[in-house]
């Protein structure tokens, strides 16, 4: 990757992405130094890692270089991304700066970078798959601003996630032409025969072709390594799945809001086949509407808001209604106090008000805990991870006995937390202060997406995991939840 323009690094979650990209950045200042340019460096990536990035520059940088967050609003944004690339921190001994960057601000900081005409020389597009969609605005936006930097890096354990497709927009960045097309059309029409309608995905995988040119392109752009292969000695996962009878009232909830869906989604279908909607609209809406079945096997159900049938003013905002008994939550709750002192555990529940009732019902019990999702403050985002950690033992190893932690449990939303976190559940690269492992995973609920189930599985299971990784799926018992985890 340091040699080239453009490289993907689509190692699987936990082998040490960042690190070889640091080293990328770090190799450019060195050149930048030398010909007495200032090294300025462009990171974009969620939310949730852009703290993570500064910390692994300030550790694993060879050479002096300043990590900075371009947050806040407009206007703090753009004089926060001046700051950081003006000529004149080389004065402080610094080879040059890095801005990191949500994907949301990234369109603004490119639009800026353009207006100034300010040179940068890497971008790093850390999780990549997330501009995997050629329609999308952020893909459109990162692919017209290709050109603003000198050196491009993909960096994602998933990229690949629903189809073939999703190294289009990824190989693109890189630079023009990386993917054997600049279309997306034409390559989807040379690696792909038409798909038939309503194709299965055996039959989507027998309509590819012409891999052989593909495998070409990735082993000349790309770096892809599978954790079996890259750690050999990690630890194993284990698997299981434990099915949870629904009470009576969630049962009858359940059974009455399936008839009901059932018939809706049969209409939209309908709707489909007749041309009167876009098919892939509505299967879309189909999975989402299923969805809602998981909100009763979780232990509440979120009504509408009631509008007045003919102004349709809005008479009763949207409220949710919480199940007095709810098996799950109890089955979770009996597990982690039946655990050992040494075992601490991450809960992935994709619902809000999920996360509101396993948090309130933990408290209630005793249990330390922490919750991570979409709304979680910025500047609160380390602190939780790092009380799940354990971190404060490293400067005050007499804070608490690790075996009492403070923090048991870690409460997150799997799209919000899933992706680049560290959640070991001891001091990151300090063993020796802990002998706690994070090595429970409780799949409380999750969506139909496979990359946030993948991303969200591998935040114990990386370099630094010390036992096997036990991951239970809770299921409610004869419902859409056997369908979504067998997917």
């Amino acid at each position: 990757g340091i040699g080239s323009n453009g490289f993907l690094f689509g190692m699987e979650q936990g082998t040490g992405k960042t690190y070889p990209s640091i080293l990328v950045m770090a190799n450019e200042a060195v050149r930048s130094h030398k010909k007495g340019d200032y090294f300025r460096g462009l990171v974009v990536c969620p939310n949730n890692v852009r703290l993570n990035w500064c910390r692994e520059i300030d550790k694993f940088s060879p050479v002096p270089i300043y990590p900075g967050i371009v947050a806040g609003d407009q206007s703090k944004r753009i004089a926060k991304l001046v700051d950081l690339f003006r000529s004149g921190k080389e004065e402080d001994g610094f080879y040059g700066s890095v801005a990191v960057a949500s994907y949301a601000a990234a369109q603004e900081i490119c639009l800026v970078l353009k207006h100034l005409k300010i040179p940068v020389h890497v971008c790093a597009v850390d999780e990549s798959h997330t501009i995997k969609n050629p329609s999308a605005a952020v893909t459109k936006e990162m692919l017209a601003s290709r050109d603003l930097f000198s050196k491009r890096l993909c960096l994602t354990g998933t990229p690949i996630g629903n189809h073939l497709f999703d190294l289009w927009a990824q190989l693109e960045f890189l630079y023009p032409g990386c993917s054997g097309f600049t279309e997306f059309a034409a390559f989807k029409k040379y690696f792909s025969r038409p798909v038939p309608q309503n194709a299965t995905t055996e039959e989507k995988l027998e309509c590819l072709q012409n891999l052989p040119m593909l495998r070409e392109i990735l082993a000349r752009n790309a770096f892809i390594v599978t954790k079996k292969v890259a750690l050999p000695y990690l630890p194993e996962k284990l698997f299981d799945v434990v099915s949870i009878p629904l009470s009576k009232k969630q049962q009858s909830a359940y059974d009455t809001l399936a008839e009901h869906l059932a018939l809706s989604i049969k209409q939209d279908l309908e709707d489909a086949e007749h041309g009167d909607k876009n098919r892939n609209l509505v299967i879309n809406n189909v999975l989402t509407k299923s969805l809602k079945l998981t909100q009763i096997t979780s232990g509440f159900i979120k009504w509408d808001a009631e509008k007045h049938p003919v102004t349709l003013e809005e008479i009763k905002p949207s409220w949710n209604e919480e199940y007095k008994e709810n098996p799950k939550v109890d089955w979770l709750i009996e597990e982690i106090l039946a655990s050992p002192k040494d075992e601490k555990f991450i809960v992935w529940c994709y619902q809000t008000f999920g996360q509101d009732i396993i948090l309130r019902r933990l408290r209630e019990r005793g249990i330390g805990v922490v919750r991570f999702n979409g709304s979680t403050p910025t500047d609160e985002r380390t602190k939780i991870v790092d009380a799940f950690n354990d971190e404060i033992l490293k400067t005050n190893p007499n804070a608490y006995n690790p075996l009492d932690s403070p923090t048991k449990v870690f409460l997150g939303n799997p799209r919000a937390a899933g992706p680049g976190l560290n959640l070991l559940g001891y001091p990151i690269g300090r063993p020796d202060l802990s002998p706690v492992n994070a090595c429970r995973v409780i799949r409380y609920s999750y969506n139909y997406s496979h990359i946030e189930r993948a991303q969200s599985d591998d935040r114990t299971h990386r370099v630094g995991t010390r036992v096997p990784q036990r991951y239970t799926t809770l299921i409610g018992q004869g419902t859409i939840e056997r369908k979504i985890h067998n997917i």
